[in-house]
């Protein structure tokens, strides 16, 4: 089922992973500032609710020091680890190292320590984690499977799509390309054997992949890493990260996340081509304005509905020769190619079927008639126009004129 993640365009792609960018922002600034937000929002609720929040007074300085303060570390460690390559550990030791000291500010810093006005019960914590793996289960409950089917069906979707969206985004960003067979095969067994430990549903998490990558993880082995350090952390080191506080989480989220928001492809694709832009908004504002997983289906449907109509309404070009040659090109992007008179040469670039064949019948009517209507105007005593066309299903085929080239890039009588 990998091929359907090629209909995800570039520009779509694009759009959804900055609106999400956006949206896991805002979705995490209630952990900086300090209050609770409902999970499953919009960009406009989340902002709506934040901005009541603050008039509220619920807002609290202390999470937002301690949150700013560990965005401004990890910033400068990042600039730090980008500018001297000396320095480059510092990247990668940014969210570990901001996490570190706040977990030691939130343990040292207590009441007896420190003034009344700093009021640590206003810096949420990770709190307690159960310590220890989860059991190993082979009870299913079949019978619950007819109500079940639907909703996994709907959730297996957007979670394939999200994976492989955010999987594509970074893949664009640092020069490589993914198998989606593959990304499917990892999600499909992570799945599989996490049902049977009682897991949630597995997809690919987009503010944790944009941590991976800003701490410069290149392939699959920082997984691996990072699943043992998951299996150390629940046997051994849970005391470790009860005081690890919401808001410095929050920091390292948003560091990662920030610069997955692209606000030059649009710009580009004002100058290059206006349809891919249009479908850059619409899943930059799907995302935003419906939620993430409407955002995902959004771009999905706009990339179907751009293959169906580019396949619909397929380029067609007049073909010319070039000179001294027995090769035919565009007469729009080689000006000197030779035509021939009363006869067009058509490429029609695409599969010639059923959904195209009226557009492909309407063009070749318009050229025949427009070079007919030239010809009766340029020249006297002779017949109409032929009409040659070439095209995929023509196998390559780009000659079918038997009348002399004329040196110049437009008929002449």
């Amino acid at each position: 089922m990998g091929w359907l993640v090629r209909f995800l365009s570039h520009s779509v792609v694009s759009g959804f992973t900055s609106g999400a960018a956006l949206l896991v922002c805002v979705s995490v600034a209630k952990d900086i500032l300090g209050f609770s937000m409902p999970g499953q929002t919009t960009f406009v609720a989340a902002l709506s609710h934040i901005i009541k929040q603050i008039v509220a007074g619920r807002a609290h300085w202390q999470p937002m020091a301690l949150g700013g303060g560990a965005l401004l570390l990890l910033l400068l460690m990042k600039e730090a680890g980008k500018s001297w390559k000396s320095l480059q550990a510092l990247r990668c030791a940014g969210p570990f190292t901001s996490i570190v000291i706040g977990a030691l500010v939130v343990k040292w810093w207590r009441p007896e320590h420190v003034p009344v006005w700093w009021r640590p019960e206003h810096v949420p914590v990770v709190g307690e984690i159960p310590q220890g793996l989860p059991s190993l289960s082979t009870a299913f409950p079949w019978e619950y499977l007819p109500k079940l089917l639907p909703t996994a069906l709907v959730i297996t979707g957007v979670a394939i799509l999200e994976s492989c969206g955010i999987a594509k985004a970074l893949a664009a960003r640092n020069g490589y390309a993914i198998d989606a067979n593959q990304e499917l095969f990892g999600l499909g067994m992570a799945n599989v054997l996490g049902s049977f430990f009682s897991s949630f549903p597995t997809t690919g998490s987009f503010s944790r992949s944009a941590v991976n990558n800003e701490v410069g993880a290149r392939t699959a082995m920082s997984g691996l890493i990072m699943a043992l350090m998951v299996v150390a952390t629940l046997l051994f080191l849970t005391p470790a990260f009860r005081d690890v506080p919401q808001c410095v989480l929050a920091a390292v989220v948003v560091n990662a996340v920030h610069g997955l928001v692209d606000l030059q492809e649009p710009l580009f694709l004002w100058r290059v081509e206006k349809k891919d832009l249009v479908l850059w908004l619409c899943a930059f504002l799907g995302t935003l304005l419906l939620g993430l997983e409407t955002g995902v289906l959004i771009s999905v449907a706009l990339s179907l509905v751009f293959v169906i109509h580019e396949s619909a309404n397929p380029h067609m070009a007049v073909l010319g020769r070039l000179p001294g040659t027995t090769v035919y090109r565009n007469v729009k992007q080689y000006r000197d190619a030779y035509t021939y008179r009363g006869v067009v040469i058509l490429r029609i670039d695409a599969p010639i079927y059923f959904a195209n064949v009226d557009y492909i019948k309407e063009r070749l009517r318009k050229y025949e008639l427009q070079r007919v209507a030239w010809w009766k105007d340029g020249s006297s005593g002779s017949s109409g126009g032929r009409l040659a066309s070439s095209g995929s299903s023509a196998g390559g085929q780009r000659t079918g004129c038997d009348g002399p080239a004329f040196p110049h890039p437009r008929d002449v009588p």
